[in-house]
This record gives C-alpha cells, sequence and structure tokens, in this order.
C-alpha cells in the first residue's frame, strides 16, 4: 500500500481592512492547524488551496484532489465569522475498470472568537465552531447536520520559533461516535516573509 498527501499550492489570501487585530495575515495555509487570533474588525479575507492524495492498494488505485475555499470576516476585534467550500475530485481505477465523481463535497458555516494573548509561558487561545451543512451534491451528501468544534493554542518560545496546537472534535453528520483529533505544529521565521514549519496530526479515537 502506498500513500502520498500534498498540499499543493496557496492559490491566494487577500486582506481588506480598515484595521486588523494581527500584525500579518492570518492564515492556516499550508498545513492543517489554524491559528487562536482573529482578523480584527472589518477584516475580510479568502484563502484558498489544493491538496492532491493518491492512495493504491494492490492493484487498485484511489485519487483525489480537492480545492478547499475558506472565507472569514472580523465581526468584533476577536469575533470572526467564517465559512468553507469544498469542490473535490475522486477517481478509482482498477484492473480492468475506472470510475470517476466530481463536486461540490464539504460546506460549513461558524465562528472563531480569541480569548487570550500568548504572554510568556500562557498561551494565546481561540476556540473555533462550525456547523457542516447538507449542501453537497448527491455523490458527497451527508445525512445530518454535523459540528467541528476546534480549541486551538499558539505559544511564542523564542523571538523566531513558536508552538500552535489544535485539540478537535468532530461529528460528521453520518452515522457514528465523534471523531477526536490533534495538530500539533512548530514553525520558525526565517525572516519577516520566510518561514518553515513542522507538524503531526492525526486522530485521538
Amino acid at each position: 500500500m502506498s500513500k502520498l498527501t500534498l498540499p499543493l499550492l496557496l492559490l491566494f489570501t487577500s486582506t481588506w481592512a480598515f484595521a486588523q487585530y494581527s500584525e500579518t495575515i492570518a492564515t492556516a495555509r499550508p498545513g492543517q492547524a489554524i491559528g487562536p487570533s482573529a482578523l480584527g474588525e472589518k477584516v475580510f479575507q479568502v484563502q484558498s488551496g489544493v491538496t492532491y492524495n493518491f492512495v493504491e492498494v494492490d492493484n487498485f488505485e484511489l485519487t483525489t484532489t480537492a480545492l478547499t475555499t475558506v472565507f472569514r470576516y472580523g465581526l468584533f476585534e476577536r469575533f470572526d465569522l467564517n465559512a468553507l467550500i469544498v469542490w473535490q475530485n475522486d477517481s478509482f481505477a482498477g484492473p480492468s475498470s475506472g470510475s470517476s465523481v466530481s463536486g461540490l463535497s464539504n460546506t460549513q458555516v461558524g465562528v472563531r472568537y480569541s480569548i487570550t494573548d500568548n504572554n510568556g509561558w500562557v498561551p494565546s487561545l481561540g476556540i473555533q465552531g462550525r456547523l457542516l451543512l447538507r449542501l453537497q451534491d448527491v455523490e458527497y451528501q451527508r445525512m445530518n447536520l454535523g459540528t467541528n468544534f476546534v480549541l486551538a493554542t499558539t505559544n511564542r518560545l523564542t523571538e523566531s520559533l513558536s508552538l500552535t496546537t489544535n485539540w478537535g472534535m468532530l461529528h460528521a453528520g453520518n452515522e457514528g461516535d465523534a471523531q477526536f483529533a490533534y495538530v500539533v505544529n512548530f514553525a520558525y521565521g526565517i525572516s519577516d516573509k520566510v518561514g518553515v514549519f513542522i507538524e503531526t496530526y492525526g486522530g485521538l479515537n
């Protein structure tokens, strides 16, 4: 079995504002972790990226390409409204046949609230909650509304090194119990405009 997951491209991130709470654009790309900070009052941001996933088992292959777009608007200094839309293509290939399906696979609306700021060893703390809607194409339709809650923290360990963690609980809207997940992200700023990160994530069930 072989598997490859690759975030291919950060397409664009644009910000329009009268004022912004964060000093930098608050994007969650290209990693999995989200930060605890709000955008700031009257800030609008769009971020989009493509994820490519390839799985091969014996003589069967599954290829998934997903375009994820997130819209955020700062209603108050510490409170954001947000929405997520995913367009997806899944291709299946076997020894003698293949098939493909594509369409709108995920829609969500939610809020994010920035609770505290980083002060020494006290982390920045924020919470995000989203409602998983049933506005998908029939091939990806979920049975019921779902929910997704994430507790996010960030600690600045040094002037250049920071630690971000996410602790999530997902009800996908289909049958089954809640799923619990984590993300741990270490980021290092090489300069004001360039940085690198290492990240691990997975399930806790």
